[in-house]
Formats: structure tokens, C-alpha cells, sequence
């Protein structure tokens, strides 16, 4: 009797968190796909509209005008980005907007040399 009811129960459990994944917009809102074909771990929006991209494998990209930008911010050499490892993401310094600092959250590939 208990076998039926826990099958039941998983398959409703499971059935309902299929809907869950499917959003709907805010009145306003609207989708557009930027990019494909990228490995995003992260991305910051920067006051000027622009967006930063990080990638697993190391750099930082640009989407600008909705637009990538086929040169990449920053290149960080030496990234492990084995598994869940690489450039995990990037956060903008507060004071951003006079500094335009950005801080990069990666694991460092240790080469031996």
C-alpha cells in the first residue's frame, strides 16, 4: 500500500517542478537572445548599458548595444577550467563608475613552472 502512494507522490513531486522551469514576463518585459554558443558563468551590467560576460574557459566579454563584441575584455591566462573550475564570475567595484575596477573570481591552473 505505502509503494503506490510514494510512486504517486514522486510523480506529482516531479510533474509540478516541470512547471515551475516556464517564466512569464512582467508586463514590459520582453526576451532577446544576445549571443550563443558561449560557456557564461556570470555576467555584471555596468551603468553605461554595457554587459560583461564571463566565460569558463577565462575572458570576459562584451555585449555592448546589444551587440558582442568580438574582442574580449580581459584574457586571463593559466585558468583550470576542468569540471566546475574556471572563471566562476566577476563582481563591479562600487565605486565603478570613477574607477571602473572589476573583480574576477577564477581557479588558477597551476603549471609547475
Amino acid at each position: 500500500m505505502k509503494k503506490p502512494y510514494r510512486i504517486f507522490t514522486l510523480l506529482i513531486t516531479f510533474i509540478s517542478s516541470l512547471t515551475s522551469f516556464a517564466s512569464v514576463l512582467p508586463t514590459g518585459f520582453t526576451e532577446k537572445r544576445l549571443a550563443t554558443g558561449l560557456d557564461p558563468t556570470g555576467m555584471a551590467v555596468v551603468p553605461d548599458g554595457r554587459i560583461f560576460v564571463t566565460i569558463k574557459s577565462g575572458k570576459v566579454l562584451i555585449i555592448k548595444n546589444d551587440v558582442l563584441l568580438s574582442t574580449p575584455l580581459l584574457t586571463i591566462p593559466n585558468v583550470d577550467n576542468f569540471n566546475e573550475r574556471g572563471l566562476l564570475t566577476l563582481v563591479l567595484d562600487p565605486a565603478f563608475a570613477t574607477n571602473n575596477f572589476i573583480y574576477v573570481y577564477y581557479t588558477f591552473k597551476n603549471t609547475g613552472t
